[in-house]
């Protein structure tokens, strides 16, 4: 169950980034019946009824994405081999989809790697694809994300590493 315990260290990274934005977390475990079904406690938050204010949130996720980049290296260091730059140390789930998070030198080597298990996973849930989105599915790999991000990462331009989360 080592996605769950990625699941759990990566909320706890996030707290410490900014403390308040995230839940609270006490702990996780399987269970003993079924030890393919996780869990995780989190400390009770009661929650508003009311619609949360948009522009606070923009900042606070903003300020969040800041004090990420400021502080992967910090939360990374002994967790990654040397000169390596994206990934996490531990997998962590999209939903059912396992985030295996390699450890990569560049971001475009990351994103590709991580697009192409999303669209694995999406022909073995969904089926086979028709021929069109097979042909797509080339150029979005061999023209589309290196055109997009590979620019992003030459001519002495960097791309800074940070958490990235889906859940916050």
């Amino acid at each position: 169950m080592a996605c769950w315990i990625g699941e759990y260290r990566l909320a706890i990274d996030m707290r410490a980034v900014l403390p308040g934005f995230s839940p609270t977390l006490i702990g996780w475990g399987v269970f003993d019946s079924d030890d393919h079904v996780a869990f995780s406690m989190e400390a009770f938050h009661d929650m508003d009824t009311e619609i949360p204010d948009t522009d606070q949130l923009t900042r606070t996720l903003t300020e969040f994405h800041i004090k990420s980049e400021e502080r992967f290296e910090e939360l990374s260091q002994d967790r990654r081999p040397d000169g390596m730059k994206f990934g996490y140390h531990v997998t962590t789930h999209n939903g059912k989809l396992a985030q295996d998070n390699p450890w990569m030198r560049t971001w475009e080597e990351y994103f590709t790697q991580n697009m192409g298990r999303m669209l694995e996973h999406d022909e073995k849930e969904g089926g086979e694809r028709p021929q069109e989105m097979e042909e797509l599915q080339v150029s979005l790999f061999e023209k589309v994300i290196p055109r997009l991000l590979r620019p992003m990462e030459t001519d002495g331009r960097k791309v800074k590493p940070l958490l990235v989360h889906g859940d916050l």
